[in-house]
C-alpha cells in the first residue's frame, strides 16, 4: 500500500489517512526514533482526534465539515458528517442528522481523548474492512 492510500476499491488505511492529517502515532510516520522516546506514551491531542475524525469522514464518504457558509451568510449543515464534541473534560463523536440535530456515533458519552482516539481508529478500520468481508461471503 502506498503513502497516498489504498489499492483498488478499498479506501486508504487509518494510518495513511491520519499521517496525512499530521498524526505522529503510526508506524512509518516521523514518530519517536530512539529507544528512550519509544518507551514513553505520547499524549493524544485535540489535533490527533480531529485527524482521526477526518479519516472517519473520508473512509465513510461523508463531508469533512459539519457546516458550510453560503454566499448570503446562511449556514448549511451536512447530514452524515462526523465531528467532535467536548464537555466535562471529555470528548465524543457526533453524527449530523438530516434535520440538523446530532446523535452520539460511538455511544456512551464524554470520554478521555486516548480512549476516544482508539474507538475512532477501530471504527475506521471496521469501515475499511467491510467491503473485504462482504466479498468473502459464500
Amino acid at each position: 500500500m502506498s503513502e497516498r492510500g489504498g489499492s483498488g476499491p478499498y479506501p486508504p488505511s487509518v494510518a495513511a489517512l491520519t499521517r496525512r492529517a499530521g498524526s505522529r502515532h503510526f508506524a512509518g510516520s516521523k514518530a519517536a526514533t530512539t529507544r528512550k522516546e519509544t518507551d514513553i506514551m505520547h499524549r493524544i491531542t485535540k489535533a490527533d482526534l480531529e485527524g482521526a475524525v477526518r479519516a472517519l469522514n473520508l473512509a465513510t464518504g461523508q463531508p469533512p465539515e459539519p457546516y458550510t457558509r453560503e454566499a448570503d451568510g446562511a449556514l448549511t449543515h451536512h447530514p452524515g458528517n462526523y465531528h467532535l464534541s467536548g464537555a466535562y473534560g471529555g470528548w465524543q463523536v457526533e453524527q449530523m442528522h438530516p434535520s440538523g440535530g446530532v446523535t452520539r456515533a460511538l455511544g456512551g458519552g464524554y470520554i478521555p481523548k486516548r480512549e476516544l482516539y482508539s474507538l475512532i481508529c477501530a471504527m475506521v478500520e471496521g469501515v475499511r474492512a467491510k467491503p473485504a468481508a462482504e466479498e468473502v461471503k459464500p
